[in-house]
């Protein structure tokens, strides 16, 4: 893991041991950002395949956390952008609340996701539906090496921005590592 996040590190940041640049700063969160944004349509198209092959709940709702996340790091390099640029006339003090306007969109995001997939999935727990997945039957043995997969590489994902946030100090690069890892226990 160490040989890849150095790869990655010399690869997309410039002058990447003067940390305490902002520029060089901005370049991990970019870097990190753009790492969870590929690794997270990978992992969420592979999901919701899996999910609709299967006619898991479970899955699909899984694929649209994924997607969900891959949206926070859009965000995330929206806010930090937009948080960085000067005062100006209308924001005389910057523009710093910029990242926690972009957290309460998100926030909103998850909430309604939630909403939309709990309502499905009471009806099948208490037996409303009277739908059964078939392709749980016929698949399910399949599920769990590919399941361990997702978790080894959303882990790998939690190390990587862990790691890289420890690099420059960063809580918000370190709190996504945790959210990464905890997106990697609910996938076991």
């Amino acid at each position: 893991m160490v040989r890849i996040t150095e790869f990655l590190v010399r690869r997309f940041v410039d002058r990447p041991s003067e940390v305490t640049d902002q520029q060089v700063r901005t370049g991990y969160v970019r870097l990190e950002c753009w790492t969870s944004i590929v690794g997270n349509i990978v992992l969420g198209t592979v999901k919701l395949f899996l999910g609709f092959l299967t006619g898991s709940i479970a899955l699909t709702a899984d694929a649209a956390h994924t997607y969900g996340d891959m949206v926070s790091s859009i965000v995330l390099l929206v806010s930090m952008r937009v948080a960085a640029s000067p005062p100006d006339k209308k924001h005389p003090h910057g523009h710093g609340r910029a990242e926690a306007i972009g957290t309460l969109v998100l926030a909103a995001m998850l909430i309604i996701t939630a909403v939309e997939f709990a309502h499905p999935a009471f009806d099948r727990f208490v037996g409303l539906s009277g739908f059964v997945p078939a392709g749980m039957k016929e698949l399910g043995w399949v599920l769990i090496p590919v399941l361990i997969l997702f978790w080894g590489f959303k882990e790998w994902m939690a190390r990587f921005s862990a790691d890289l946030g420890r690099r420059i100090s960063s809580e918000a690069l370190e709190g996504d590592a945790q959210h990464h890892r905890s997106d990697a226990l609910a996938t076991l």
